[in-house]
């Protein structure tokens, strides 16, 4: 996404060892990862204001189940010293006395394309959509461009997950947008929590590490439903 990653609000993230090691990374980490602002929509709306109709096996769920949206931007920001080699966004639906599950995920795979966007739309069937645009449509609007290799993960379970990793001659940098859609009884209340893991390279040696917040949890970014 072409904006720049100060103008994107959140919290620079901190970077831990994800396990126990002789060595220690080198300081100076907390620049690399940032996480924005998470943000919960109605899907089943997004859909009719988008006048798209609801596909019937999808229509046949609605009396019993929520649909929701969640956006979640997650920057990553390469220094001279260290850059970005893996990339994990993992979130856990928790639904006391009920379930949360993954209905869809985009970006679902991308294979060293490039993959231009302006708006977020939402298809008959729930996933989202996003509406491709030429060059020149590009002036003041929002765009992304799908450089790094990613995959999707555990669709129509409570643990949906992207693993980023960088095309060759490319290196793992600017800002991801990231849409789930979650699927849930009617009316029941869940939360859902993102953690990140991230493989840097710096001081000559890959590192296996964990993002957290600066209180320490690893949990850096929450939404709710209903949204509070």
């Amino acid at each position: 996404m072409l904006v720049d990653v100060d103008d994107v609000p959140g919290e620079d993230l901190e970077l831990r060892l994800d396990e126990a090691v002789l060595q220690q990374p080198p300081s100076g980490l907390s620049s690399l990862i940032r996480i924005g602002e998470p943000n919960a929509f109605d899907a089943v709306d997004l859909a009719r204001v988008s006048a798209t109709p609801v596909a019937p096996e999808v229509e046949l769920l609605l009396a019993e189940h929520d649909f929701t949206v969640v956006r979640l931007p997650v920057s990553v920001r390469p220094t001279e010293r260290a850059t970005v080699e893996f990339l994990a966004v993992e979130v856990a639906l928790e639904a006391p006395g009920s379930t949360a599950t993954c209905w869809s995920l985009e970006p679902e795979r991308v294979d060293e394309e490039i993959k231009v966007a302006t708006t977020v739309g939402i298809t008959s069937k729930l996933s989202v959509q996003l509406a491709e645009v030429n060059g020149s449509n590009q002036k003041n609007s929002e765009y992304v461009i799908r450089q790094p290799r990613v995959l999707a993960y555990q669709v129509g379970c409570p643990d949906p997950a992207w693993e980023f990793t960088p095309t060759p001659g490319r290196r793992l940098e600017g800002v991801q947008l990231l849409h789930l859609v979650v699927k849930s009884p009617r009316g029941a209340a869940w939360t859902g929590k993102v953690g990140i893991r991230v493989g840097v390279h710096t001081g000559g040696w890959p590192w296996r590490l964990r993002a957290v917040r600066r209180d320490g949890n690893q949990s850096v970014a929450q939404f709710t439903h209903p949204a509070h």
